[in-house]
């Protein structure tokens, strides 16, 4: 008892005592056995009652004995069923239950992980994904203070997040693995990654990479075949032995046809190998027809026309012709083309820009020392420059912060200077410079090549005469002219691409890999060009003889809908804005394939590389006892005895009440009967 507690008491006492006193014996005449018994009853009232008042604080200890937690983290994904280790995880479960010393020792916890953790209610292992780190995550974050043997009972494949083997487990969460399945490792052929564009040009070759993999002993050999809309299209014979177990595999495959272009990988099965699901892999690659044509508008002959001509057409989907502006229009029309080359433009230009101003045309202009800039800042407004009347070489240097599209393989080494006309350039316009000027020796803050980005068109700014010298001196440094053509490539490229933004835009997959992975995106953007989070997009799907609408939902910055509720198939789609009247389709495929059941061995190594990694153990389902045996020996799981001390009220004692309650009673029933009332 606490002494400030104890004082009050003694208090609480005497002032009772002096009360009774003063009540019973002071100026008090009558004396004898019953005068004591009121004045002791009166002397308990008031006592508890005082207590009552004042509420002392009893501290009281209690002590009890804390086990230690055993927790059962048991794998329930399908890769369990996989390995044949379903039964023999349950016999454990079953053993950790029914174990009386486990069950004296111990306070048993359990609980399931495959995508997410749950506590374990019936073993069944259907999940479609296993996330094996979540699960000891999760485990860490329920017990943080206590003290947790942790048991993870799993076949040591993971399918998500994470590599587990590498998670640090606190030292207070003892860890012991128990690997359940067929551990036999038998030879196995798996292919790996496949990296495949989405899209291909018409009659434009394609790049696919493959990885094989290789598990087994001693050498194997096999053969990889790719089909392409039902024809064979490439071939080649692999080796593998111990050492080198990995081949990776690349090709180029042309684009035949216009359309959805089904793509089949297929590898050789090894002899007897009991795995063959990992042996294929279907995808698929849209081709399009995006033949782009390149005007060249110009009133003089150049040898930048030459390269620029010989560069863009070296894509077979590029055409390049020359409109000749010193000559009247043909019919007094200007050609339709998908981007227009303004080389050093002045008066002649007139009615060229008068239609390029209503048609919103990509634009590369490249300007020198022969162009009218006082034409050329009065007839468009995306850049002005104030000219100095001077001619000035100036040395391209490249801009590393450049973003619109990668140019970071081009390498400007030893590149001749451009002739420009000095000045001060504003550009009016959102841009990013990709080349800046340099001039006897220094930087003098002016953009030599800038592309410039807007709502209906793309262009291209080149302050300067002369960049044939440049893809000549690409053949001097490399001896072909890839960098140079390169970068053009790209530049017309991004110059046409996106001629104007469309305002539903929709992302999907060609093929999933089973309907976990089918979702299908889209973007609504209103008549400014602004997302518009309040529009009411549907998808209407139409496959295995049945149609569905389904409603996009809102997630962020675009809208969703969820397909992975679908059977294996083949489907083709629209999303639609009825009050807006667009509609944008498409087609995909479903195959079968379920990731868990990919590998037909449990990786016990694996299993017991995570338990070296946090000082554990690694057990097989056979050396259960061994397991037990650990647990109950180890002084770590030592049961504890604890003391919890405890502050109570006196108020919570309904005895004091009732103690009080008795001594009032008897004391007026006493006086009464004697008639001192």
């Amino acid at each position: 008892m606490e002494l400030p507690t104890f004082l009050w008491i003694i208090a609480c006492a005497v002032l009772a005592l002096l009360l009774v006193v003063f009540q019973y014996y002071y100026k008090n005449k009558r004396k004898g056995r019953l005068h004591i018994y009121l004045s002791f009853f009166r002397f308990l009232s008031i006592f508890g009652i005082l207590l009552l008042l004042v509420d002392p604080k009893m501290v009281s200890r209690e002590l009890y004995i804390q086990k230690a937690k055993l927790v059962l983290l048991t794998d329930v994904s399908a890769s369990i069923e996989a390995v044949r280790g379903e039964q023999q995880t349950s016999d454990l479960l079953e053993n950790f239950r029914n174990s009386s010393e486990l069950l004296d020792r111990f306070d048993l916890e359990q609980f399931a992980i495959a995508e997410k953790l749950t506590t374990l209610d019936s073993l069944a292992c259907t999940g479609e994904v296993s996330n094996l780190a979540k699960g000891v995550k999760g485990l860490e974050n329920l017990f943080i203070k206590e003290k947790v043997a942790t048991v993870m009972i799993s076949d040591g494949h993971q399918t998500q997040g994470q590599d587990y083997e590498y998670v640090q487990v606190p030292e207070k969460m003892g860890l012991y693995t128990l690997t359940v399945g067929d551990t036999t490792q038998y030879r196995d052929l798996a292919l790996g990654r496949i990296q495949l564009n989405p899209y291909a040009f018409l009659d434009n070759r394609f790049p696919i990479e493959a990885y094989v993999h290789y598990k087994g002993k001693g050498s194997a050999r096999s053969n990889l075949e790719i089909w392409v809309d039902g024809k064979k299209a490439f071939s080649e014979t692999l080796a593998f032995d111990a050492i080198k177990n990995t081949v990776k595999i690349q090709t180029d495959i042309k684009a035949e046809r216009i359309g959805i272009l089904p793509i089949s990988v297929r590898l050789r099965p090894l002899e007897n190998e009991r795995n063959t699901q990992n042996n294929q892999r279907q995808l698929a690659i849209e081709v399009v027809d995006e033949r782009v044509k390149v005007l060249f508008c110009s009133t003089m002959l150049h040898p930048d026309m030459g390269a620029l001509k010989k560069a863009i057409e070296k894509n077979g989907q590029r055409t390049f012709e020359f409109l000749d502006l010193r000559k009247p229009l043909a019919g007094g029309q200007v050609p339709e083309a998908d981007l227009y080359i303004l080389y050093q433009p002045n008066r002649s230009f007139t009615q060229l820009y008068t239609y390029l101003k209503n048609s919103n045309a990509n634009l590369f202009t490249i300007t020198g020392p022969k162009t009218d800039w006082g034409f050329l800042n009065q007839i468009q407004s995306a850049f002005q420059k104030t000219t100095l009347g001077a001619n000035e070489e100036t040395i391209p240097v490249k801009n590393g912060g450049f973003s619109y599209f990668a140019a970071d393989s081009w390498s400007l080494e030893r590149y001749p200077p451009l002739e420009t006309e000095l000045g001060e350039t504003i550009i009016h316009r959102e841009h990013e410079q990709l080349l800046e000027q340099e001039v006897k020796g220094g930087l003098i803050g002016e953009p030599l090549l800038a592309t410039l980005m807007g709502n209906e068109n793309r262009e291209a700014i080149l302050f300067g005469e002369g960049i044939w010298k440049w893809r000549m001196q690409d053949y001097r440094n490399q001896g072909n002219f890839e960098g140079f053509d390169g970068l053009m490539d790209k530049l017309v490229g991004f110059l046409s691409a996106n001629k104007s933004k469309t305002r539903l835009s929709v992302d999907y997959q060609n093929v999933f890999r089973g309907a976990r992975e089918a979702v299908i995106t889209a973007k609504y953007f209103d008549k400014t060009f602004v997302f518009d989070a309040k529009a009411s997009l549907s998808l209407k799907l139409t496959g295995n003889g049945a149609e569905t609408e389904i409603p996009m939902v809102l997630k962020g910055n675009f809208y969703e809908a969820d397909l992975r509720q679908l059977a294996v198939g083949d489907y083709t789609f629209s999303v639609e804005n009825k009050k807006e009247g667009l509609i944008k389709s498409g087609a995909f495929t479903i195959l079968p394939f379920n990731l868990e059941q990919q590998q037909l061995s449990a990786d016990f190594g694996k299993m017991q590389r995570f338990a070296d990694y946090n000082n554990g153990m690694a057990f097989l389902p056979d050396q259960f006892e061994q397991l037990k045996a650990e647990l109950l020996q180890n002084d770590r799981w030592l049961p504890v005895q604890k003391s919890q001390e405890k502050k109570v009220s006196l108020i919570d004692f309904k005895w004091l009440l009732a103690l009080v309650a008795l001594c009032l009673g008897l004391e007026w029933f006493i006086r009464k009967y004697n008639g001192y009332l």
